[in-house]
């Protein structure tokens, strides 16, 4: 929770000086909310599986038949309208590696 400081310094007494942060007793104390510590109800959750491997090629993908897949939603790269690409440098980097694409 932000309050604010409970005298304001005195005109040019900052300078040179560490100045005293709003949020910083509720960020040192734990008190301080973050966006990951919001919840919505009804939301979805994502998450992006990494290759375990540095270099290869997606030949297939399988789903675990013991997890309940029931209230899941896998995203492929097949799943992507337009350009499968993130521009870093130049358009060289898929969002999702497609099946037969290279890692």
């Amino acid at each position: 929770m932000l309050s604010p400081p409970s005298v304001p310094p005195a005109p040019g007494a900052a300078v040179g000086r560490s100045v005293p942060r709003r949020e910083g007793a509720d960020k040192v104390t734990g008190r301080a909310r973050y966006t990951d510590d919001i919840t919505v109800p009804g939301a979805w959750y994502g998450r992006t599986i990494r290759s375990t491997i540095a270099r290869g090629a997606i030949r297939s993908s399988t789903l675990d038949p013991a997890f309940d897949w029931s209230r899941v939603v896998v995203v492929t790269a097949d799943d992507i309208p337009g350009d499968n690409v993130v521009q870093l440098i130049r358009d060289d980097q898929p969002v999702l590696v497609p099946k037969g694409g290279e890692i």
